[in-house]
């Protein structure tokens, strides 16, 4: 009957511990899972930011190939408006050089009539009425010089050569065409 006790309690005893390591087995076995689940969420957590990057990616790059596109549109442009705002640059000093050569031949031909009609006017006056009007009014100035000691012809020849030159000088300008700013200097000296 002992025999029997002693055999039981060891059973229990057995039972017992056997109850024990299924239960930590369980627990193990749980634990696994769980580790194997929140790998597994992990993963998809890690599957769902690469395709969200992968998403993004191909945003920037569409992006980036609409701003390639842009920019190559801008650069053909920009290359256009230079090209057109260097055309209308030589337009306008072609133009420019076209008025300075009008104006000076307007110029010229403008002090080549005043001294032609200056000249034809000393011609018509009467010589001695001239030089008794020098005599009894005092000598004029001329481009703050003394017209001292001349006489209707010498006035008269004076202004003929000076008139060949101007003719000779604009035959010339229209030749080869020379600065504004000179030639308009030359012609302010002569003027009377």
């Amino acid at each position: 009957m002992a025999t029997k006790t002693g055999d039981l309690i060891s059973a229990r005893q057995e039972l017992t511990m056997l109850r024990e390591e299924v239960q930590n087995l369980k627990r193990d076995l749980y634990a696994s899972e769980e580790q194997i689940r929140r790998k597994e969420e992990f993963i998809e957590l890690q599957k769902s930011k690469q395709e969200r990057t992968n998403v993004e990616l191909a945003a920037l790059r569409q992006l980036y190939e609409r701003q390639q596109q842009e920019l190559s549109v801008l650069q053909s442009n920009l290359e256009t408006s230079q090209e057109m705002l260097s055309k209308q640059e030589d337009r306008l000093n072609d133009l420019s050089h076209h008025a300075l050569d009008l104006d000076a031949v307007e110029c010229s031909s403008q002090t080549t009539n005043d001294l032609l009609e200056e000249a034809q006017r000393s011609s018509e006056v009467d010589p001695l009425s001239m030089f008794n009007q020098h005599k009894r009014s005092p000598r004029p100035q001329v481009n703050g010089m003394e017209s001292s000691g001349s006489s209707p012809t010498s006035k008269l020849q004076r202004l003929l050569s000076e008139s060949r030159e101007m003719v000779h000088n604009l035959e010339r300008t229209a030749l080869s065409p020379s600065p504004r700013s000179s030639y308009r200097s030359r012609s302010t000296e002569r003027r009377y």
